[in-house]
């Protein structure tokens, strides 16, 4: 079971309200700190961590495109040296025979 912290704190605010008046006066108090300092630095981390994984979304996604884009210009990069290494063989081949007919 998954304990929110709004839970906790309402619940601890009723028990004490429940023991009486001077319970009750430390539970309004426990209420009031936490919605003017509990609550804002719970938004502010819940908003961090929306951005957060907004980012690591955006990331991942840059991250595969580059390497599909990497990818695809190796296999270019294959393609046009292999080409190249075939036309240096046939140079090859031309200049061996020319010098051999010499």
């Amino acid at each position: 079971m998954d304990v929110q912290p709004q839970h906790v704190h309402g619940v601890i605010f009723y028990v004490l309200w429940a023991f009486g008046p001077g319970a009750g006066v430390l539970g309004a108090i426990w209420w009031l700190g936490n919605r003017l300092v509990v609550s804002p630095i719970k938004d502010a981390y819940t908003e961090t961590t929306a951005r957060l994984k907004n980012i690591e979304e955006v990331a991942v996604v840059a991250n595969t495109n580059h390497l599909s884009t990497i990818e695809a210009s190796g296999k270019k990069t294959v393609e046009i040296l292999e080409q190249m290494h075939l036309t240096q063989m046939e140079m090859s081949g031309y200049i061996k025979a020319s010098l051999d007919k010499k």
